[in-house]
């Protein structure tokens, strides 16, 4: 498996060195306007898949405020705020089943990277519990005795609009206080909690008033579960996304396009070009595979390269055999050796990422990969079990890399050969994404 796509990859590389320098500064070229066209699209699906799904949660939520305030101005009309019967329970339940929808649907809406949709949203909770409240005070300071409100309802309403402004002021605050996407997309959910918990306490304390508000706590409640309990939350999204997506091709292209932000695709080309490096293999010991502590200092050994003039990228999962995985990687070696004579430059996370900057290197990572001539895997039990492992494999196809040119190197312990073995069957046979571990 690993020794004869280690020779076919081999032989195409020989050939390509054939080609001879302006050759490879073309090819270089080339596949530069190959990766911003890859990024301008994956930006562009992105964006629509984003619209698709935000559009539909609003819409959605519209309903259910269209459809709250319907119910509630025919129970206003016939009870006339006297009913505490068990039909007016139900119907105060529904309503706050209603309403909580309202506020969750916009949860749902837009990934916690888009800032500005986030912002949108908060924009929007604001000003529909400001128009509420607003609506609520005026028609009770307009009361002139004919309406007969009688004081407790009265009173029910002035804590239900304190309720609706502190949310207001809340959701103000965290529009101008937060400054990173997830902060703000916390915000937005802790502004949900924020109205759950106070309506339920509201609903408590005003139970000798309007006892019939104890329909509203177990959808309250209910808000809380979905939006504090991680799990939740991101199984309703999860779901969501699935029956909103159309093509797998533009899916994928959206996926290329989350891993580099914010930034412009000619702003990520530009700033991987300034940070791209490559090690020569024969720097490398076995003890620099043994972990992967952080040390900034390596980040010097490696050295600044073009992009389309690094051997390959390595990709590799910390969890497995150290000594094993370096086997594997001087029997590759050996190979390129043999073809080549000389040693090769590869990109290896643990020296070519910038310690001091992750993150920003973490963003060129589809530009990276597309700057390498080829995939090296090695592939050992507990590859395929590592997220980042199957991101870099699908990076690397996305971006315009060939199955041709990725070389599978089995990890295998010495003495377990044949465990190892079975357990990378086991792991290749009953592979599923969803079971991969970030950490």
């Amino acid at each position: 498996f690993g020794s004869s796509s280690g020779s076919r990859n081999c032989r195409e590389m020989t050939r390509r060195e054939r080609l001879g320098s302006s050759s490879t500064q073309a090819t270089t070229d080339g596949n530069q306007d190959q990766i911003l066209k890859t990024l301008h699209h994956g930006q562009f699906a992105l964006r629509m898949f984003r619209w698709r799904i935000g559009t539909f949660c609003l819409v959605l939520c519209a309903i259910c405020a269209a459809a709250t305030c319907l119910l509630h101005y025919r129970r206003d009309a016939h009870t006339q705020f006297q009913s505490d019967s068990r039909e007016d329970l139900w119907t105060r339940f529904f309503l706050e089943l209603l309403f909580e929808a309202r506020l969750v649907l916009p949860v749902l809406a837009p990934l916690n990277d888009d800032m500005n949709f986030v912002r949108c949203v908060l924009a929007f909770e604001a000003t529909f519990f400001a128009f509420r409240c607003t609506r609520v005070l005026f028609v009770l300071c307009a009361d002139d005795g004919r309406t007969h409100i009688p004081t407790p309802q009265r009173v029910d309403k002035i804590l239900w609009v304190v309720t609706g402004y502190a949310v207001v002021a809340y959701t103000l605050w965290v529009m101008v206080s937060r400054r990173t996407p997830q902060g703000i997309q916390r915000g937005l959910q802790l502004s949900v909690v924020m109205y759950s918990v106070l309506n339920t306490l509201h609903a408590l304390c005003a139970i000798s008033i309007t006892p019939q508000r104890l329909g509203e706590v177990p959808a309250n409640l209910m808000a809380i579960y979905i939006v504090l309990w991680p799990q939740a939350l991101q199984s309703l999204q999860a779901k969501l996304r699935c029956w909103m997506e159309t093509q797998g091709a533009t899916r994928a292209a959206a996926t290329i396009a989350c891993l580099i932000g914010t930034l412009q695709p000619k702003e990520a080309l530009q700033q991987a070009r300034q940070s791209f490096r490559s090690i020569d293999v024969s720097h490398l010991t076995s003890e620099d595979l043994k972990d992967n502590t952080p040390d900034p200092h390596l980040n010097i050994v490696a050295e600044p390269t073009k992009l389309g003039h690094c051997d390959a990228f390595v990709s590799h999962s910390w969890h497995d055999d150290a000594t094993a995985k370096w086997e594997a990687l001087q029997e590759w070696r050996s190979c390129f050796q043999a073809e080549h004579g000389r040693e090769p430059q590869i990109w290896l996370d643990k020296f070519c990422i910038d310690q001091s900057n992750i993150e920003a290197d973490l963003r060129c990572l589809p530009i990276y990969l597309s700057g390498c001539s080829s995939l090296v895997i090695l592939c050992g039990p507990t590859y395929l079990s590592r997220l980042w492992c199957i991101i870099e494999i699908f990076t690397y196809i996305m971006m315009g890399g060939s199955v041709e040119d990725i070389d599978v190197r089995l990890v295998l312990r010495e003495g377990h050969t044949n465990e190892d073995k079975t357990a990378l069957l086991s792991a290749f046979e009953g592979f599923d994404v969803a079971d991969c571990q970030c950490y």
